[in-house]
């Protein structure tokens, strides 16, 4: 498969995709950098990872930002520059055309939905906690079942979970942030990066 990783270059200049491809992003805002700490843990590599999302099509993304939105990956991310925002995308190298239909149809599912901010907190405090005890703590993570109101990983995680395999990022997906998905991803030989833009950032 071709690989797709575009040149370092001003302007992200993106390709088409595959439905289920995993968009990958971090940045140097303030709640990137909040969400990066709160999902570092113990002597772990600094998280690089504090956003995620899937493809719905070649060109559109479904994301959990105020409310989860379908819309054109390159009209929401082609205007941000090198040095500001880093992008991965990631492709499972199977997946059936009746899991790709699967997927999108719970992607429309989540449409329109308003965002988690309680599930925020509640994987901040797990963080905190996590710091304290040099281990991944779930308290918190374990009481928000509340699927109205979905986190961006939340999204990725029960897609996969419901159209391709259970604890496809090996985490439940209540449980999993971005982190936890982009690590999984590192390390699988399921998943393959078929693009980038930028470098992972540091503060």
């Amino acid at each position: 498969m071709q690989n797709l990783t575009s040149r370092k270059t001003e302007k992200a200049d993106f390709p088409e995709f595959e439905i289920g491809d995993i968009l990958c992003v971090g940045s140097k805002t303030l709640l990137s950098k909040l969400i990066r700490w709160f999902t570092t843990v113990g002597a772990e590599t600094e998280s690089i990872c504090s956003h995620v999302g899937v493809m719905v099509s070649p060109t559109d993304i479904c994301e959990a930002l105020t409310k989860v939105k379908i819309h054109n990956l390159a009209e929401n991310y082609a205007g941000l520059s090198d040095g500001k925002i880093w992008l991965q995308m990631w492709r499972k190298k199977v997946l059936s055309d009746n899991q790709q239909t699967c997927m999108v149809n719970k992607c429309q599912e989540y449409e329109g939905r308003t965002y988690g901010y309680v599930k925020i907190a509640a994987h901040a405090v797990d963080g905190i906690l996590s710091k304290m005890m040099l281990h991944e703590v779930y308290l918190f993570r374990k009481l928000m079942c509340m699927d109205k109101y979905p986190i961006c990983s939340w999204v990725n995680a029960f897609v996969y979970e419901h159209c391709v395999i259970t604890n496809a990022f090996g985490i439940a997906p209540s449980l999993a942030t971005p982190d936890d998905i982009h690590d999984y991803l590192l390390g699988s030989a399921d998943y393959e990066m078929v693009w980038s833009f930028g470098s992972p950032l540091g503060d």
